[in-house]
């Protein structure tokens, strides 16, 4: 039986097979921020995958779950970068270190991801998994404490709230994403120090 006889819902991009829930993410993503949530729909997801609706039903039931699992995937994303630096020392490079990686993710999909849960607020608060990710933030927030006083913690979520700052508030902030996500960083590394 060939691969394509074994994927019931088998679709390529650009004629090659691709890394299908990573593509149907960053198009869902898309459509999500251009055309807001609740106006989204899968046909004209499926539409702009080049795919046809059943196929994208293969993956996803609803909006709903394919929010979900967008959310969970990036949520993920956090647990690598708190595992790593939960191994490591509660030192300065640790923390800078953990913002770099934070920045990383923020230049990639998570950057799309907070632009879109900044307009969609109401969506937001309907994933059942959005207080497992709030968690996540809180530890992120902990580990980029440069000590346990109040100020420490309070520059840690300081220096986080910078990184989001700089991707979801272009247009109160000025500037272009490049100087944003510069001025975000030397921000949260005073903050972090």
């Amino acid at each position: 039986m060939s691969q394509a006889e074994a994927d019931p819902a088998p679709f390529r991009v650009d004629g090659r097979r691709t890394d299908t829930r990573q593509k149907i993410h960053e198009v869902a993503l898309e459509v999500f921020r251009e055309r807001g949530y609740d106006r989204a729909t899968m046909q004209e997801i499926a539409a702009r995958l080049g795919v046809t609706r059943p196929a994208l039903y293969y993956h996803y039931r609803s909006k709903d779950d394919m929010l979900a699992s967008i959310h969970q995937a990036l949520a993920c994303s956090l647990d690598d970068i708190i595992e790593w630096a939960r191994s490591r020392p509660r030192a300065r490079t640790t923390r800078y270190e953990v913002l770099r990686r934070l920045d990383e993710l923020m230049a990639g999909p998570w950057g799309k991801f907070t632009l879109f849960a900044q307009a969609n607020e109401d969506a937001m608060r309907d994933l059942s998994a959005a207080s497992e990710f709030s968690v996540r933030m809180d530890t992120v927030g902990d580990l980029l404490s440069p000590d346990r006083t109040v100020e420490g913690e309070m520059k840690g979520r300081l220096a986080l709230a910078a990184l989001f700052m700089a991707r979801a508030r272009g247009r109160q902030l000025g500037g272009n994403q490049t100087e944003r996500a510069a001025a975000a960083m030397r921000l949260a590394r005073q903050l972090c120090a």
